[in-house]
C-alpha cells in the first residue's frame, strides 16, 4: 500500500490504524498476495505456510472444542456442529475441522483463495463479510482467524457474527 492514508489514533486507549477509505480488499488478495515475491505484498509462498497452519488449526480446534458446551465427542446421537470461518483463506483450516467432526462453511474475500479451498472440497462462499447475511442462530462457531483487523466496522461484523451463533456457541 501507499503512504497516501491518514494514520489515525483513538485518544482513549492509544490504538492506532490506518484509515483505508479506498481500499477494496477483493482487489489486494488476489493470486499475487498469495503467490508473490515482492514480500511486503503479501506471501512469497503461502502454499509453504500449509504444515504450520494445519498444527495452529489444530491447537485452535482443540481449544474450541474445550470450550464448547455438550461437545462430548463420544456422544454420537447429536446434531452436526456448524461452523463458519470468516476469511478462510485457502481453506486449510476448514479442512482441519472436518477432522475434528465439524460441519463447514467459509466465506472468503479473495476470490483466488476461496477456489483454492473449494478445489478442497470446501463450500466456501466469496465476498466481503460486510455485505454477506447469515441466517439466525445457525452456527455452533464462528472463527475470524487474523481478519478483525482488517474490517472498516469490526463491531458491526462481530454483531452480526453474535448474532448467527446458537445458544452457547463460541466466537473466535
Amino acid at each position: 500500500m501507499t503512504n497516501e492514508h491518514a494514520l489515525l489514533r483513538c485518544p482513549k486507549c492509544g490504538l492506532g490504524w490506518w484509515e483505508w477509505a479506498d481500499f477494496e480488499p477483493a482487489e489486494l488478495y488476489g493470486q499475487g498476495y498469495f503467490q508473490s515475491a515482492e514480500c511486503c505484498q503479501g506471501y512469497n509462498d503461502y502454499a509453504a505456510l500449509e504444515p504450520g497452519l494445519r498444527r495452529t488449526a489444530r491447537d485452535r480446534l482443540e481449544r474450541i472444542d474445550s470450550v464448547g458446551p455438550g461437545w462430548d465427542q463420544s456422544n454420537v446421537t447429536r446434531p452436526a456442529r456448524r461452523l463458519l470461518d470468516i476469511g478462510c483463506g485457502t481453506g486449510v483450516f476448514l479442512d482441519e475441522a472436518v477432522q475434528f467432526g465439524w460441519e463447514v462453511e467459509g466465506l472468503e474475500v479473495s476470490e483466488y483463495a476461496a477456489d483454492v479451498a473449494r478445489r478442497r472440497n470446501l463450500r466456501v462462499q466469496s465476498g466481503a463479510i460486510e455485505t454477506a447475511s447469515f441466517a439466525a442462530e445457525s452456527y455452533d462457531c464462528i472463527t475470524l482467524w487474523d481478519v478483525v483487523e482488517h474490517l472498516r466496522d469490526p463491531a458491526g461484523v462481530l454483531a452480526s457474527a453474535a448474532a448467527a451463533l446458537r445458544p452457547g456457541g463460541v466466537l473466535a
